[in-house]
């Protein structure tokens, strides 16, 4: 976790006996375990991007139980992301992807603290949706929105989460903002 956020000695919160039983089979992972369960759960994470990298990515922060997740995302649902944005439906055909993608998270894990932003990330949002976050996840699908969410990363000391996939191919890469490269000499 970042410095000055979700720190070990504050937790003095025990996972109640329902956390307990949702994320039992994290739990018992030695690379988990309770005490990292109890840093998920106070963790926040912005999500930049609701698609085809966005659904699965929230879904599964949610069922961990990432104690609060922001989606940023402007678009429009269409049947044309059906087959690859997984959160989505077609009755939710014409809704805006950050709303339901809102929903969906909730219906999966009412506990959590799910926020959304349906705008398009910018230099005048950016410092406010990335206040107080532990982790970015970029999910975005154009080269302006990745250099924005870069730099801004950098610029606030946010670890940052990077991925991209194209027809058969993908990528993907962790960025922790503004340290040194110790590996290149």
């Amino acid at each position: 976790m970042r410095r000055g956020s979700v720190q070990r000695d504050l937790i003095n919160d025990l996972i109640d006996n329902d956390q307990l039983e949702r994320y039992a089979r994290q739990i018992i992972m030695p690379e988990i375990n309770e005490e990292g369960q109890e840093l998920l759960l106070k963790s926040k994470v912005a999500i930049i991007g609701a698609g085809g990298l966005g659904c699965p990515t929230g879904l599964f922060l949610a069922g961990a139980g990432v104690g609060e997740i922001t989606i940023v995302d402007n678009d429009i649902i269409d049947i044309s992301n059906l087959n690859r944005q997984i959160a989505f439906n077609t009755f939710d055909i014409g809704e805006t992807k950050s709303k339901f993608l809102h929903l969906a998270l909730k219906k999966l894990n009412p506990e959590i603290d799910v926020k959304y932003v349906n705008e398009r990330l910018t230099n005048k949002n950016i410092k406010h949706i990335f206040k107080n976050k532990d982790v970015i996840v970029d999910c975005t699908d154009n080269y302006e929105t990745r250099v924005l969410i870069a730099k801004g990363c950098y610029d606030q000391k946010i670890p940052m989460s990077f991925g991209s996939a194209v027809r058969q191919e993908g990528q993907t890469a962790f960025f922790v903002a503004g340290c040194e490269n110790h590996l290149i000499g």
